[in-house]
């Protein structure tokens, strides 16, 4: 007889708990306190840009103009003083003795705020192999400071000069009728910290 009303009691207790919760939620009350969401992003957020526009390219002949040109890397007028234009360089034989400059008209597009890059040449290598890169020498330089460019400089055309020699010491008949690809040489625009 005991059972009966601790049973009882734990059903009665059910029942009250079910039906105030029916009340609750069914009367159209809730259970919950006040709150509010509010938007915090104000706008988008926008990437900024680095690009890189080369134009007006060409190659000089400067053997004339005796400068050497394995080191010489200005541009016109005193560094193209003496040089004539090559046309069409694949169909240019180059010969010991020759100093030959290649000029190109580099643009940055800088977009950022704390945005900085660096301009800089990759060159072909030298000095191995069995092509004509064996024997040629290869500088480059770049006008202005190319070094931590910024959103000020966006825009600022810069120089691109490579200077490129097949020294007269080159003899016998060593690289006659070999190939140099210039195929490695880049020029680059490389965001910085």
């Amino acid at each position: 007889m005991n059972a009966t009303p601790k049973k009882s009691h734990a059903k009665r207790g059910a029942i009250a708990a079910g039906l105030g919760l029916a009340l609750l939620t069914g009367v159209g009350g809730t259970f919950a306190y006040w709150s509010q969401s509010t938007n915090v992003g104000s706008g988008d957020i926008t990437a900024g840009n680095l690009s890189l526009a080369v134009s007006g390219d060409a190659w000089y002949d400067c053997t004339a103009n005796g400068t050497s040109a394995a080191t010489d890397t200005t541009t016109s007028p005193v560094g193209l003083s003496g040089c004539s234009q090559i046309i069409d360089i694949t169909a240019f034989r180059i010969v010991p003795g020759d100093k030959l400059k290649y000029v190109a008209t580099a643009t940055p597009t800088l977009v950022g705020d704390n945005i900085k890059a660096d301009l800089t040449a990759t060159l072909p290598a030298t000095g191995s192999g069995t092509d004509l890169t064996k024997w040629i020498t290869v500088a480059a330089g770049i006008s202005g400071s190319p070094t931590g460019l910024t959103e000020a400089d966006s825009g600022n055309a810069k120089a691109a000069i490579v200077a490129l020699q097949l020294p007269s010491s080159v003899a016998n008949q060593d690289g006659v009728t070999t190939t140099a690809s210039l195929t490695d040489f880049k020029l680059n625009l490389v965001q910085v910290p």
